[in-house]
Protein backbone atom coordinates (compact mmCIF):
# COMPACT_ATOMS: atom_id res chain seq x y z
CA UNK A 1 0.00 0.00 0.00
CA UNK A 2 2.90 2.32 0.79
CA UNK A 3 4.42 1.58 -2.60
CA UNK A 4 1.06 2.22 -4.21
CA UNK A 5 0.80 5.61 -2.53
CA UNK A 6 4.28 6.48 -3.77
CA UNK A 7 3.35 5.43 -7.29
CA UNK A 8 0.22 7.56 -7.06
CA UNK A 9 2.30 10.59 -6.11
CA UNK A 10 4.52 10.05 -9.12
CA UNK A 11 1.48 9.72 -11.37
CA UNK A 12 0.15 12.99 -9.97
CA UNK A 13 3.35 14.78 -10.86
CA UNK A 14 3.24 13.44 -14.38
CA UNK A 15 -0.40 14.42 -14.80
CA UNK A 16 0.35 17.92 -13.59
CA UNK A 17 3.07 18.29 -16.21
CA UNK A 18 0.60 17.35 -18.91
CA UNK A 19 -2.36 19.35 -17.58
CA UNK A 20 -2.12 21.82 -20.47
CA UNK A 21 -2.78 18.93 -22.84
CA UNK A 22 -6.08 18.16 -21.10
CA UNK A 23 -4.75 15.48 -18.70
CA UNK A 24 -6.51 15.03 -15.38
CA UNK A 25 -4.60 16.61 -12.47
CA UNK A 26 -4.26 15.01 -9.02
CA UNK A 27 -4.05 16.86 -5.68
CA UNK A 28 -0.53 17.93 -4.88
CA UNK A 29 1.16 16.74 -1.68
CA UNK A 30 0.76 20.25 -0.30
CA UNK A 31 -3.06 20.02 -0.52
CA UNK A 32 -5.10 18.53 2.40
CA UNK A 33 -5.82 15.32 0.44
CA UNK A 34 -2.21 15.08 -0.66
CA UNK A 35 -1.06 15.50 2.94
CA UNK A 36 -3.40 12.69 4.04
CA UNK A 37 -2.00 10.39 1.36
CA UNK A 38 1.52 11.25 2.43
CA UNK A 39 0.60 10.56 6.08
CA UNK A 40 -0.89 7.16 5.25
CA UNK A 41 2.19 6.26 3.22
CA UNK A 42 4.48 7.24 6.10
CA UNK A 43 2.36 5.26 8.59
CA UNK A 44 2.44 2.11 6.46
CA UNK A 45 6.18 2.49 5.86
CA UNK A 46 6.64 2.79 9.62
CA UNK A 47 4.56 -0.37 10.19
CA UNK A 48 6.69 -2.27 7.66
CA UNK A 49 9.92 -0.94 9.18
CA UNK A 50 8.86 -1.95 12.69
CA UNK A 51 7.80 -5.38 11.44
CA UNK A 52 11.25 -5.92 9.95
CA UNK A 53 12.91 -4.84 13.19
CA UNK A 54 11.10 -7.47 15.29
CA UNK A 55 13.48 -10.27 16.27
CA UNK A 56 11.99 -13.71 16.71
CA UNK A 57 13.31 -16.21 19.20
CA UNK A 58 15.75 -18.73 17.72
CA UNK A 59 17.00 -21.92 19.35
CA UNK A 60 19.96 -24.08 18.50
CA UNK A 61 18.91 -27.41 17.04
CA UNK A 62 20.21 -30.31 19.16
CA UNK A 63 22.41 -33.11 17.92
CA UNK A 64 20.84 -36.56 17.98
CA UNK A 65 21.94 -40.15 18.48
CA UNK A 66 20.58 -41.00 15.02
CA UNK A 67 23.35 -42.24 12.77
CA UNK A 68 22.90 -42.99 9.08
CA UNK A 69 19.75 -41.67 7.35
CA UNK A 70 18.73 -42.48 3.77
CA UNK A 71 17.14 -39.75 1.64
CA UNK A 72 13.42 -40.00 0.94
CA UNK A 73 12.57 -40.57 -2.74
CA UNK A 74 12.13 -37.16 -4.35
CA UNK A 75 10.21 -36.14 -7.47
CA UNK A 76 10.05 -32.82 -9.30
CA UNK A 77 6.32 -32.34 -9.80
CA UNK A 78 6.95 -29.87 -12.67
CA UNK A 79 8.21 -32.80 -14.75
CA UNK A 80 5.26 -34.86 -16.12
CA UNK A 81 7.14 -38.15 -16.09
CA UNK A 82 8.39 -37.69 -12.52
CA UNK A 83 4.94 -36.54 -11.43
CA UNK A 84 3.34 -39.74 -12.74
CA UNK A 85 5.92 -41.89 -10.98
CA UNK A 86 5.31 -39.98 -7.74
CA UNK A 87 1.54 -40.54 -8.02
CA UNK A 88 2.12 -44.26 -8.54
CA UNK A 89 4.07 -44.41 -5.29
CA UNK A 90 1.48 -42.28 -3.50
CA UNK A 91 -1.29 -44.69 -4.45
CA UNK A 92 0.61 -47.51 -2.78
CA UNK A 93 0.83 -45.56 0.53
CA UNK A 94 3.90 -47.65 1.30
CA UNK A 95 6.68 -45.09 1.83
CA UNK A 96 7.39 -41.36 2.29
CA UNK A 97 7.55 -39.32 -0.92
CA UNK A 98 8.96 -35.81 -1.34
CA UNK A 99 6.99 -33.79 -3.89
CA UNK A 100 9.26 -30.95 -4.99
CA UNK A 101 7.42 -27.81 -6.19
CA UNK A 102 4.04 -29.53 -5.69
CA UNK A 103 2.60 -26.29 -4.26
CA UNK A 104 4.60 -23.74 -6.22
CA UNK A 105 1.40 -22.28 -7.68
CA UNK A 106 0.02 -21.33 -4.27
CA UNK A 107 -0.54 -17.63 -3.71
CA UNK A 108 0.19 -18.35 -0.04
CA UNK A 109 3.91 -18.58 -0.83
CA UNK A 110 3.88 -14.83 -1.43
CA UNK A 111 1.18 -13.63 0.94
CA UNK A 112 1.60 -15.62 4.16
CA UNK A 113 3.79 -14.08 6.85
CA UNK A 114 3.96 -13.44 10.57
CA UNK A 115 1.82 -10.33 10.10
CA UNK A 116 -0.79 -12.43 8.28
CA UNK A 117 -0.95 -14.77 11.26
CA UNK A 118 -1.55 -11.74 13.49
CA UNK A 119 -4.42 -10.58 11.31
CA UNK A 120 -6.18 -13.87 10.51
CA UNK A 121 -6.05 -15.97 13.69
CA UNK A 122 -8.70 -14.72 16.10
CA UNK A 123 -8.38 -17.66 18.51
CA UNK A 124 -6.09 -20.62 17.89
CA UNK A 125 -4.74 -23.67 19.71
CA UNK A 126 -1.18 -23.15 20.92
CA UNK A 127 1.06 -25.75 22.51
CA UNK A 128 3.15 -24.24 25.33
CA UNK A 129 6.32 -26.02 26.49
CA UNK A 130 9.18 -25.31 28.91
CA UNK A 131 11.76 -25.54 26.10
CA UNK A 132 12.10 -25.81 22.33
CA UNK A 133 11.33 -29.54 22.62
CA UNK A 134 7.56 -29.49 22.05
CA UNK A 135 6.51 -32.82 23.53
CA UNK A 136 2.75 -33.19 23.16
CA UNK A 137 0.36 -35.22 25.28
CA UNK A 138 -3.33 -35.95 25.72
CA UNK A 139 -4.44 -33.15 28.03
CA UNK A 140 -7.76 -34.93 28.66
CA UNK A 141 -6.07 -38.02 30.05
CA UNK A 142 -7.36 -39.29 33.39
CA UNK A 143 -3.79 -39.42 34.76
CA UNK A 144 -3.28 -35.72 34.05
CA UNK A 145 -6.67 -34.73 35.46
CA UNK A 146 -5.96 -36.71 38.65
CA UNK A 147 -2.59 -35.04 38.98
CA UNK A 148 -0.64 -38.33 38.90
CA UNK A 149 1.18 -37.41 35.66
CA UNK A 150 2.84 -34.06 35.07
CA UNK A 151 2.23 -33.01 31.43
CA UNK A 152 5.37 -32.09 29.46
CA UNK A 153 3.48 -29.25 27.76
CA UNK A 154 0.22 -27.33 28.09
CA UNK A 155 -2.45 -26.24 25.65
CA UNK A 156 -3.72 -22.66 25.45
CA UNK A 157 -5.99 -20.61 23.22
CA UNK A 158 -4.79 -17.24 22.04
CA UNK A 159 -5.12 -14.75 19.23
CA UNK A 160 -2.61 -14.50 16.41
CA UNK A 161 -1.52 -11.15 17.82
CA UNK A 162 -0.65 -12.65 21.21
CA UNK A 163 1.09 -15.65 19.64
CA UNK A 164 3.22 -13.37 17.44
CA UNK A 165 4.24 -11.37 20.50
CA UNK A 166 5.21 -14.53 22.37
CA UNK A 167 7.54 -15.73 19.59
CA UNK A 168 9.60 -12.55 19.86
CA UNK A 169 12.90 -12.64 21.75
CA UNK A 170 11.39 -10.89 24.77
CA UNK A 171 7.86 -12.32 24.25
CA UNK A 172 6.79 -8.78 23.34
CA UNK A 173 6.93 -7.86 27.01
CA UNK A 174 4.43 -10.57 28.02
CA UNK A 175 5.11 -12.80 31.06
CA UNK A 176 5.47 -16.60 30.63
CA UNK A 177 2.18 -18.51 30.74
CA UNK A 178 3.22 -21.65 32.65
CA UNK A 179 7.02 -21.96 32.76
CA UNK A 180 10.16 -19.81 32.97
CA UNK A 181 12.02 -17.57 30.54
CA UNK A 182 12.78 -20.52 28.23
CA UNK A 183 9.08 -21.11 27.55
CA UNK A 184 8.24 -21.70 23.88
CA UNK A 185 4.96 -21.65 21.96
CA UNK A 186 3.90 -23.55 18.83
CA UNK A 187 0.70 -22.65 16.95
CA UNK A 188 -1.15 -25.86 16.03
CA UNK A 189 -4.64 -24.88 15.03
CA UNK A 190 -7.20 -25.20 12.26
CA UNK A 191 -6.36 -23.19 9.17
CA UNK A 192 -8.74 -20.25 8.60
CA UNK A 193 -10.83 -20.40 5.43
CA UNK A 194 -9.63 -16.93 4.44
CA UNK A 195 -6.10 -18.29 4.14
CA UNK A 196 -6.91 -21.75 2.77
CA UNK A 197 -8.31 -20.16 -0.39
CA UNK A 198 -4.70 -19.19 -1.17
CA UNK A 199 -3.47 -22.79 -0.75
CA UNK A 200 -5.85 -25.04 -2.75
CA UNK A 201 -5.45 -28.79 -2.28
CA UNK A 202 -4.09 -30.43 -5.46
CA UNK A 203 -6.78 -32.54 -7.12
CA UNK A 204 -4.74 -35.74 -6.97
CA UNK A 205 -4.43 -35.41 -3.17
CA UNK A 206 -8.22 -35.52 -2.90
CA UNK A 207 -8.32 -38.50 -5.26
CA UNK A 208 -5.89 -40.30 -2.96
CA UNK A 209 -8.08 -39.72 0.09
CA UNK A 210 -7.20 -36.34 1.63
CA UNK A 211 -10.14 -34.87 3.54
CA UNK A 212 -10.76 -31.72 1.50
CA UNK A 213 -13.63 -30.47 3.64
CA UNK A 214 -12.15 -31.38 6.99
CA UNK A 215 -9.73 -29.72 9.38
CA UNK A 216 -6.44 -28.65 7.84
CA UNK A 217 -3.73 -28.21 10.45
CA UNK A 218 -2.02 -24.82 10.43
CA UNK A 219 1.40 -25.00 12.09
CA UNK A 220 3.57 -21.99 12.89
CA UNK A 221 6.90 -22.41 14.68
CA UNK A 222 10.15 -20.57 15.29
CA UNK A 223 13.65 -21.66 14.35
CA UNK A 224 14.92 -24.52 16.51
CA UNK A 225 11.59 -25.96 17.62
CA UNK A 226 11.44 -29.75 17.61
CA UNK A 227 8.48 -32.12 17.42
CA UNK A 228 9.89 -35.29 19.09
CA UNK A 229 9.39 -38.91 18.09
CA UNK A 230 5.75 -39.86 17.49
CA UNK A 231 3.52 -41.47 14.88
CA UNK A 232 0.14 -40.57 13.37
CA UNK A 233 -2.71 -43.02 12.86
CA UNK A 234 -3.56 -41.68 9.38
CA UNK A 235 -1.67 -41.07 6.17
CA UNK A 236 -0.62 -37.42 5.88
CA UNK A 237 0.74 -34.68 3.65
CA UNK A 238 2.85 -31.87 5.07
CA UNK A 239 3.10 -28.81 2.80
CA UNK A 240 5.67 -26.09 3.47
CA UNK A 241 4.72 -22.45 2.91
CA UNK A 242 7.40 -20.45 4.76
CA UNK A 243 10.81 -21.50 6.06
CA UNK A 244 12.13 -25.06 5.98
CA UNK A 245 11.86 -28.25 8.00
CA UNK A 246 13.83 -31.45 8.37
CA UNK A 247 12.13 -34.76 9.10
CA UNK A 248 13.48 -38.13 10.14
CA UNK A 249 11.12 -41.05 9.51
CA UNK A 250 11.06 -44.78 10.23
CA UNK A 251 9.18 -47.66 8.63
CA UNK A 252 5.99 -48.72 10.42
CA UNK A 253 7.49 -52.21 10.66
CA UNK A 254 9.82 -50.80 13.34
CA UNK A 255 6.96 -49.49 15.48
CA UNK A 256 7.46 -51.81 18.43
CA UNK A 257 11.16 -50.96 18.64
CA UNK A 258 10.36 -47.39 19.72
CA UNK A 259 9.19 -48.33 23.23
CA UNK A 260 5.78 -46.75 22.67
CA UNK A 261 3.72 -45.61 25.65
CA UNK A 262 0.58 -47.76 26.24
CA UNK A 263 -2.80 -46.79 24.83
CA UNK A 264 -4.22 -45.43 28.11
CA UNK A 265 -1.15 -43.25 28.81
CA UNK A 266 -1.16 -39.44 28.15
CA UNK A 267 1.87 -39.97 25.89
CA UNK A 268 0.28 -42.63 23.71
CA UNK A 269 1.69 -42.71 20.13
CA UNK A 270 4.96 -41.29 21.44
CA UNK A 271 8.29 -42.92 22.13
CA UNK A 272 10.02 -43.24 25.49
CA UNK A 273 13.28 -42.67 23.62
CA UNK A 274 14.58 -39.11 23.44
CA UNK A 275 17.22 -39.09 20.66
CA UNK A 276 18.45 -35.58 21.46
CA UNK A 277 21.89 -34.80 22.86
CA UNK A 278 22.22 -31.58 24.90
CA UNK A 279 24.46 -29.13 22.98
CA UNK A 280 26.40 -28.08 26.10
CA UNK A 281 27.33 -31.64 27.08
CA UNK A 282 31.00 -32.66 26.80
CA UNK A 283 32.09 -35.80 24.93
CA UNK A 284 32.56 -37.92 28.05
CA UNK A 285 29.11 -37.04 29.37
CA UNK A 286 27.56 -37.71 25.97
CA UNK A 287 29.19 -41.13 25.81
CA UNK A 288 27.85 -41.94 29.25
CA UNK A 289 24.35 -40.77 28.30
CA UNK A 290 24.32 -42.86 25.12
CA UNK A 291 25.61 -45.87 27.06
CA UNK A 292 22.78 -45.57 29.56
CA UNK A 293 20.24 -45.23 26.75
CA UNK A 294 21.57 -48.37 25.04
CA UNK A 295 20.99 -50.29 28.26
CA UNK A 296 17.42 -48.97 28.60
CA UNK A 297 16.41 -49.20 24.93
CA UNK A 298 18.51 -51.95 23.28
CA UNK A 299 16.00 -52.65 20.49
CA UNK A 300 15.97 -49.02 19.42
CA UNK A 301 19.74 -48.98 18.97
CA UNK A 302 19.99 -52.39 17.32
CA UNK A 303 17.00 -51.98 14.98
CA UNK A 304 16.12 -48.30 14.55
CA UNK A 305 18.93 -45.81 15.15
CA UNK A 306 20.67 -46.54 11.83
CA UNK A 307 17.52 -47.08 9.74
CA UNK A 308 16.07 -43.58 9.41
CA UNK A 309 14.87 -41.82 6.27
CA UNK A 310 15.61 -38.10 5.98
CA UNK A 311 13.86 -35.31 4.09
CA UNK A 312 14.31 -31.53 3.87
CA UNK A 313 11.15 -29.59 2.98
CA UNK A 314 11.40 -26.13 1.40
CA UNK A 315 8.66 -23.59 0.53
CA UNK A 316 6.46 -24.98 -2.25
CA UNK A 317 7.35 -28.60 -1.39
CA UNK A 318 5.17 -31.26 0.21
CA UNK A 319 5.99 -34.61 1.76
CA UNK A 320 3.70 -37.61 2.06
CA UNK A 321 4.24 -40.06 4.91
CA UNK A 322 2.18 -43.17 5.74
CA UNK A 323 0.33 -43.96 8.94
CA UNK A 324 2.32 -45.51 11.80
CA UNK A 325 5.65 -44.21 10.54
CA UNK A 326 7.50 -42.68 13.48
CA UNK A 327 8.86 -39.22 12.71
CA UNK A 328 10.94 -36.46 14.27
CA UNK A 329 10.64 -32.92 12.90
CA UNK A 330 12.87 -29.84 13.19
CA UNK A 331 11.97 -26.26 12.25
CA UNK A 332 15.07 -24.83 10.63
CA UNK A 333 13.62 -21.31 10.19
CA UNK A 334 10.49 -19.40 11.12
CA UNK A 335 8.06 -21.87 9.60
CA UNK A 336 4.48 -21.99 8.35
CA UNK A 337 3.19 -25.41 7.30
CA UNK A 338 -0.10 -27.07 6.44
CA UNK A 339 -0.94 -30.63 7.44
CA UNK A 340 -3.53 -32.75 5.64
CA UNK A 341 -4.98 -36.03 6.94
CA UNK A 342 -6.55 -38.84 4.95
CA UNK A 343 -10.25 -39.62 5.37
CA UNK A 344 -9.62 -43.26 6.24
CA UNK A 345 -6.30 -45.03 6.68
CA UNK A 346 -7.81 -48.21 5.27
Amino acid sequence: AGAGAGAGAGAGAGAGAGAGAGARSFPSLSSPLGSLRKGISSFLSSRISKDEEVKLVEDELPDTIIGHASPVDSFDMRDPQQAEEAKRLLRSCSQPVLLKHACQHWRALKTWSRRRVEEEITSGIVRVAPSSNILQCNSNSRLIKEGTFLPPSRMAFMSGQEFCRRIQEDRGGLPPLFYDEQERVYLQTEAPESMLSEAPIPAYWEELGVEAGGCTNFWVSTKGLVSPLHYDATHSFLAQVKGSKRMLLWDAKKLQDFYVYPRDHPMYRRSRVNPQLPPSMDEESRAQLVGNMKERFPQFFSSVAEEAFEVFIEPGDAVFFPAYWFHYTESRDFSISLGYRYLDVE
